[in-house]
């Protein structure tokens, strides 16, 4: 780093104090310095060119993204009069970054996570397995995700954090109408597959067939298409298993 390089011309010249070069180097490293806040500001990963127009409107200049500027140009605009707005905007900027790839992590994170149809003994449909680990994502993001909306720092992309929060909560409610009607589903059905139960309650017993295929209708578009996410977004499957219960 620009510290160590200094440090170590500190001490050779404390060896060799006559030697012309190791003063120069170190003059040259001491005027450099200063403008090495200036470089990890403008270095940062986090600016974008909605924060680069900020920066260009505290020197009265507007911002041409297919024209960038050098640290030459800042300087001489002025900016090392002005660098605690620069930092001020670049803390901005870090913040809202921050956010942005926490956003992308948690999306990340439901990457191959699907629902896992297990076939229920003879009954030829399938009841939800492994719902666990979907609910301690959910756990764990729903929160997140509520935490992320109220910030200040989400503004430049608060639609998708607010879509996906939306999504999250479509879920959570899917799930749990879902584990609702399969707790349902389970007790009824070997009740109702049974003749004689049918024909001593027949309003009971045609209620009960309508809930069995629409449940064997959700067991067998999620085994087809058992992702997470996608189940989510399905609006519409939010009302199914509710219906059913």
């Amino acid at each position: 780093t620009v510290d160590d390089v200094y440090t170590g011309a500190y001490k050779l010249l404390k060896l060799r104090r006559d030697d012309q070069v190791v003063m120069r180097t170190r003059e040259e490293i001491e005027a450099f310095r200063k403008y090495q806040p200036l470089l990890q500001e403008v270095a940062n990963p986090a600016l974008q060119p909605r924060h680069w127009e900020k920066i260009f409107e505290v020197f009265g200049k507007v911002y041409d993204e297919a024209n960038p500027c050098s640290c030459q140009d800042l300087i001489d605009m002025g900016v090392l009069d002005k660098f605690e707005k620069l930092e001020a905007i670049g803390a901005t900027a870090s913040k809202e970054f921050s956010l942005l790839k926490t956003l992308e992590k948690m999306i990340a994170e439901w990457d191959g996570v699907d629902f896992r149809c297990i076939a229920y003994k003879d009954t030829g449909t399938f009841i939800l397995g492994g719902a666990e680990e979907v609910q301690a994502i959910l756990d764990d993001q729903i929160v997140k995700a509520q935490g992320m909306c109220a910030s200040p720092f989400v503004k430049p992309f608060k639609e998708d954090a607010v879509e996906w929060s939306k999504t999250l909560n479509t879920l959570q409610d899917l799930l749990d109408n879902w584990l609702k009607c399969q707790s349902t589903w389970l007790y009824l059905e070997p009740i109702f597959s049974s003749d004689d139960i049918v024909k001593q309650m027949p309003e009971e017993g045609d209620k009960f067939r309508q809930v069995d295929q629409e449940w064997r209708d959700i067991m067998t578009a999620t085994s087809q298409e058992p992702g997470v996410i996608a189940i989510g977004r399905d609006v519409d499957r939010l009302d199914r298993p509710g219906e059913s219960n």
